[in-house]
């Protein structure tokens, strides 16, 4: 997620806002420093990344990233490139770094000794910073988001679903980084291996859905999009 606010969410804000002129000065100083804070994370969690395996991020910090279904990553492409047409970017946004918020706050309360205090360290500092970039996002979907036309916002909408529902089953990338578990604990593959014959079934699996998808995991974001009818 650090490194879709960074490369993907970032460079949207930063274009929208170095081609408007008619945007408040104010604002502009707090998108600058939203995306900057952005780039920051995503450097913190490289780091961690090369900290967890130093071969598999010694260049990219998207190693499994490229494994994510071709079109969802297309449509991503599209959103960046027409980011006035496709005005699900925004939302996109608020959903992930919602979400990113629940893990966290899972590492801050994960007790396991063998877990690298680094990690805990870098989840604090990112929820310190993401709690307001999320209320920050609700700004900004007003600014952005509220103006275009019903036919692009509803065209937002769908779009949006086809990738909330993504989540409601992850398969392509859950695979690659089983893979990559397995490698790396051999001695635990029919573990791993009884983990994917899980995922058909996730979608129908309460609790996966709960921490995924839930009420606790996405407060705000289903409140804002009460407020356009269109996401109903």
């Amino acid at each position: 997620f650090a490194i879709f606010e960074a490369e993907f969410i970032s460079h949207i804000l930063l274009k929208k806002i170095s081609n408007n002129h008619n945007i408040d000065p104010v604002f502009k100083k707090v998108v600058k420093s939203f995306c900057d804070e952005e780039l920051k994370h995503a450097e913190m969690f490289h780091r961690l990344n090369k900290i967890a395996d130093s071969i598999l991020y010694s260049g990219s910090n998207i190693a499994l990233s490229r494994q994510a279904n071709p079109l969802g990553l297309f449509v991503l492409y599209l959103m960046k490139k027409l980011p006035d047409l496709f005005g699900a970017w925004i939302w996109l946004s608020f959903f992930l770094e919602e979400r990113s918020l629940v893990y966290s706050k899972y590492y801050l309360l994960d007790r396991n000794q063998h877990l690298n205090s680094s990690f805990r360290m870098v989840h604090k500092l990112h929820l310190l910073e993401e709690n307001y970039h999320v209320q920050l996002d609700e700004v900004i979907i007003n600014e952005f988001y509220r103006p275009l036309s019903l036919w692009k916002r509803k065209l937002s909408a769908w779009t949006l679903s086809r990738f909330v529902r993504s989540f409601q089953q992850p398969r392509r990338m859950s695979e690659s980084i089983a893979k990559v578990l397995k490698k790396e604990f051999p001695f635990d593959k029919d573990r791993i291996d009884a983990c994917l014959k899980e995922l058909p079934t996730l979608k129908e699996n309460q609790e996966f859905q709960k921490n995924t998808l839930g009420i606790e995991a996405t407060v705000r974001f289903r409140k804002m999009l009460k407020a356009f009818p269109e996401m109903a």
